[in-house]
């Protein structure tokens, strides 16, 4: 399973589905020309597309990356990792090698083949590339060319799982990125994906055809209308009234109406969603008697309700139960109690006359609401700044901002070794001490379980007391929905953790 952190991000822009001028190839009318005439199935994207360079994976949509670009492996529909572009992988006796063999009849869209050249050269770009190469390296030091189809995988360290981080990084071809290297990402990629790419309108509108050559067959659905984000509520509505057939996420408020109309299909994942307030400004990180008396102040359960219309639960530690496993309940969170925040308040050396900016989501906007609310019962000025997904998510990695909605998604397999290792990411722009970064790093030589967990348990001590750098709010669970008259059936895999293979649907 993928453990890359799929955050749960919904864009507020209400976009007409064909406004604007497309940037159309030239192949572009032979292409559609031969499709069967078919409704275009319209998807409401979970992302920003601002790149077509799938390896620039933060600005680029997962509904697209895996339409046009194929991976390695697969998650399948039971969770488990599958065959795909490796046809299969042998784990070498070191624990740390693994020889992965490629099918021979992949091609790109172009009509080169798909070589073990190609899988090198992808990798080779995301380790040169900033963001990307932090992920990456966390799993793999090298992914390097043995041969025409054979690619020998290096793990960083013997807790990597064989192959399951690779379902999620899409391959490119080397010549076609070579041959353009000046506008790669802004005109025609080439994949070797089920679907073909047509155009993307100036609205961000994205079209796609089924590849007739895919290796796999033709896909059922023959047009792909990819739109850009909506917000919740204007999904929600596009879908009722037939204009979209696939949205990304319910709004917890709308769930139940959602639910009952009898043409949609709305599916619950297993993928937690942890609603959490992260401090990371400068003005916040020397001063642990502010950060505390934020946390006391959080009035968790009416977050809660304003943010997930009470279908959450209250968050009891700083992940998910099925994240903390058997650590439940071992490092408990700071609670409401406006005499403690008080309290700290006042130890704090904070003019609160200065206010503090709250960085959110539109999907969040009633809980920052209540969260101002909450800190000026104490004296603080709380300003909120709502923010599209694209933009949110490079402010939130790469600039320093006072405090920060931030939506964690995980469980499913997602262990608690990952979460604080990718609390390292989210944060990357405050100033973790040594001492946990040594920590973390320490498990990854660490045989003995129970010394692991001791680990674990000063590294969440660490975030939670000592930093107070990170507060829980409640936990929900993801869920889509899609148009239960057109669609005979989806794999859930879309719903736990943001893939859609678009050439697995199944039309009525």
């Amino acid at each position: 399973m993928n453990k890359k952190v799929a955050v749960l991000l919904i864009l507020t822009l209400i976009l007409s589905m064909f406004s604007g001028c497309s940037n159309t190839p030239q192949d572009a009318k032979g292409t559609q020309d031969t499709q069967d005439v078919q409704e275009p199935f319209v998807i409401v994207s979970s992302g920003v597309t601002e790149s077509l360079d799938p390896t620039n994976i933060m600005k680029v949509g997962a509904e697209y990356r895996f339409a046009v670009f194929d991976t390695l492996v697969r998650v399948g529909e039971d969770g488990e990792i599958i065959p795909h572009i490796a046809k299969s992988w042998v784990e070498e006796e070191d624990g740390l090698t693994i020889t992965l063999t490629l099918r021979d009849d992949v091609y790109f869209h172009d009509g080169s083949q798909l070589t073990a050249e190609d899988v090198e050269y992808t990798f080779d770009l995301l380790y040169a590339d900033e963001i990307n190469s932090i992920w990456t390296e966390r799993f793999y030091t090298s992914i390097e060319m043995v041969d025409k189809f054979t690619v020998k995988v290096t793990k960083a360290n013997y807790l990597t799982d064989s192959v399951s981080n690779l379902t999620a990084d899409p391959i490119i071809s080397k010549a076609a990125r070579e041959e353009n290297i000046e506008v790669y990402g802004e005109t025609n990629p080439i994949g070797s994906g089920p679907y073909k790419f047509i155009s993307q309108e100036n609205d961000g509108t994205i079209k796609l055809f089924a590849n007739e050559e895919y290796f796999l067959g033709v896909p059922e659905i023959n047009e792909i209308i990819i739109r850009p984000s909506l917000s919740p509520e204007t999904a929600v509505i596009a879908l009722e009234i037939g204009e979209v057939d696939v949205i990304p996420f319910v709004p917890a408020i709308q769930y139940d109406m959602v639910n009952a109309n009898e043409n949609i299909k709305v599916i619950d994942g297993t993928v937690v969603g942890e609603t959490k307030l992260v401090f990371i400004g400068a003005t916040l990180q020397g001063d642990i008697n502010l950060k505390k008396a934020i946390a006391h102040v959080m009035d968790k359960e009416k977050a809660l309700i304003l943010g997930s219309n009470g279908r959450g639960k209250l968050a009891e530690d700083l992940f998910d139960a099925s994240i903390m496993e058997e650590l439940k309940g071992e490092v408990k969170l700071l609670e409401y109690n406006l005499d403690l925040a008080k309290d700290y308040l006042s130890k704090s050396d904070y003019d609160t006359k200065k206010p503090l900016t709250l960085t959110t989501l539109s999907s969040d906007a009633a809980i920052a609401t209540s969260l101002q609310a909450d800190f000026a019962s104490i004296g603080l000025t709380l300003e909120i700044e709502v923010l599209d997904s694209g933009t949110f998510e490079q402010k939130v990695f790469t600039e320093v901002i006072d405090l920060a909605i931030y939506t964690f998604s995980g469980g499913g397999g997602f262990f608690l070794q990952d979460a604080l290792e990718s609390l390292q990411i989210v944060q990357g722009n405050m100033l973790l001490p040594d001492s946990y970064y040594e920590i973390i790093q320490s498990n990854y030589i660490e045989k003995d379980v129970a010394k692991r967990n001791e680990n674990k348990i000063k590294a969440l001590e660490i975030l939670l007391y000592d930093l107070a750098t990170i507060q829980s709010l409640y936990t929900n669970f993801a869920n889509k929905a899609y148009r239960s008259d057109k669609i005979e059936d989806m794999t859930l895999m879309y719903t736990d953790y943001s893939y859609l293979y678009i050439d697995k649907i199944k039309l009525k």
